[in-house]
């Protein structure tokens, strides 16, 4: 039942979120680099694309996402000790920027023609930090969020016009989130923190294999169009959830903590989650000699995503004899414990994005960068709260290099997203309400409470990155 709380109050997070993509070439462009993309950071954009990198080399890229969100939770609710209603104050997001690094190593081993290359390169997400009593702590209080990949990539040029890429890539996925459930059944008292029960959850998978493919096809000198497809990953991860009864809720009194401070945990749940096919395309055309262009379309299938499902459950609480009343049925060892499967809807849609960027080399040494970019939201609009942080966007970036050597080059790149959505009114978001009876219970449920996302939203994230790239 606790399980059952975490998954359906906090989980969508893991799904459904992208910003712009990895590496601070494509940041400046607005990652509109499928086709154009002519350094290390193709491992993750277009694996064809290595061809271009000419001589060995190494690149370092440190890159930090910050989300600037705030949410103004519509209705009233009663303060602890008062008797009038008040509106909910307004929240903001309290996360500092995090940060998040690639390493990547290409060369061409002597071989013409071919290029091989090593990376590590996680997507882009922040850390998020909400207040701890404020009106949207049912759905999150805090998360951080790590997917990555890692592993060998080669490509190889089969001919002047046409260069196939292919990366074999090991993922892993970390999600841990804090947050809320609630003990008071009735609505009057469902914002009362007295009734709050503080829940958290830390999710690992370590490792599922992936690869991925690119294609660069470049049919006159100045024209270049590239391919990406990312396969579906379906990720395995071992959960941790641990729910701590405060002294102040009632039910502090029917559980029997002593030996556990009141903190209730299952150290070997389940977790598993569909992430989508990835399709990017994109054209680069060489406007002049100095001047690119590119134009991409993106798909991301999040679709197929229809539940999550978390197994393997083994929660036990156990019930202090002396504080339940005589004739209740409870079981024999004076616990309830959980262990069905549980199965979420995730309800998630299929996201489009289109990218328009290019870059200006004003001299053997300075490139600018600039680009633009709108993606359509994977989830909908009456499922989105501060925990699924993903609407339809808006954004652009500019960057730039700066090449002082023959061997060395200074990447640079600041972006900005700004999301769309504004107001739900129509909210099928809801806070998750733990019912155990105090005169039966062994007959606890887990049941939805009031919708706790309509209202006004406010976000955008913000992403540098600064890259260095040697060559040998």
């Amino acid at each position: 039942m606790l399980l059952f709380a975490f998954v359906s109050s906090s989980l969508g997070h893991a799904a459904g979120f992208y910003t712009t993509t990895s590496g601070a070439k494509a940041l400046g462009r607005g990652g509109a680099y499928t086709a154009g993309v002519d350094d290390l950071s193709a491992q993750f954009h277009n694996p064809a694309g290595l061809v271009r990198i000419g001589d060995p080399q190494i690149m370092l890229d440190i890159s930090w996402v910050e989300a600037t969100s705030s949410f103004q939770r519509s209705g009233e609710y009663v303060p602890q000790g008062e008797t009038d209603p008040v509106p909910f104050d307004e929240v903001k997001e309290e996360g500092a920027p995090f940060p998040i690094p690639s390493l990547a190593f290409g060369t061409h081993f002597g071989l013409e023609d071919w290029t091989f290359a090593i990376g590590f390169y996680p997507h882009y997400a922040p850390h998020s930090v909400w207040p701890d009593d404020g009106a949207q702590r049912y759905s999150l209080i805090d998360s951080t969020e790590w997917q990555a990949y890692g592993g060998p990539t080669v490509a190889h040029r089969f001919n002047d016009w046409l260069s196939v890429g292919i990366g074999l890539q090991w993922t892993f996925l970390r999600a841990d989130r804090d947050f809320e459930l609630s003990s008071c059944v009735a609505p009057t008292c469902e914002d009362n923190p007295t009734y709050d029960i503080d829940s958290s959850v830390k999710s690992l998978d370590p490792f599922t294999p992936s690869a991925n493919l690119g294609i660069l096809i470049e049919p006159t000198d100045r024209l270049s169009l590239g391919l990406l497809v990312q396969p579906p990953i379906n990720y395995s991860a071992k959960a941790k959830v641990t729910t701590h009864i405060p002294e102040e809720n009632p039910l502090h009194a029917l559980v029997d903590g002593s030996d556990t401070s009141w903190n209730f945990s299952d150290d070997d749940a389940t977790l598993k989650v569909g992430f989508p096919l990835i399709l990017k395309a994109g054209a680069d055309l060489a406007v002049s000699d100095r001047v690119h262009l590119e134009l991409d379309a993106g798909y991301q299938g999040w679709s197929r995503t229809k539940e999550i499902l978390l197994t393997d459950l083994d929660i036990t609480i156990p019930l202090d004899p002396d504080a339940i009343k005589s004739g209740v049925i409870v079981d024999d060892d004076g616990q309830t414990t959980v262990d069905d499967d549980v199965k979420i809807p995730a309800n998630y849609v299929d996201s489009y994005s289109v990218h328009l960027g290019g870059e200006w080399a004003t001299s053997e040494k300075l490139d600018l960068r600039a680009g633009t970019f709108y993606e359509t939201s994977a989830v909908p609009t009456e499922w989105y709260n501060v925990t699924e942080l993903d609407a339809n966007k808006i954004g652009f970036g500019i960057g730039a290099s700066w090449k002082p050597s023959k061997h060395f080059a200074l990447d640079v790149a600041l972006a900005r997203n700004q999301f769309l959505l504004s107001d739900v009114t129509d909210s099928k978001s809801s806070k998750v309400v733990l019912n155990i009876p105090p005169d039966n219970p062994d007959a606890a449920t887990v049941q939805d409470g009031i919708p706790v996302a309509n209202g006004t939203y406010d976000t955008a994230i913000t992403i540098g990155s600064l890259g260095a790239t040697y060559s040998f």
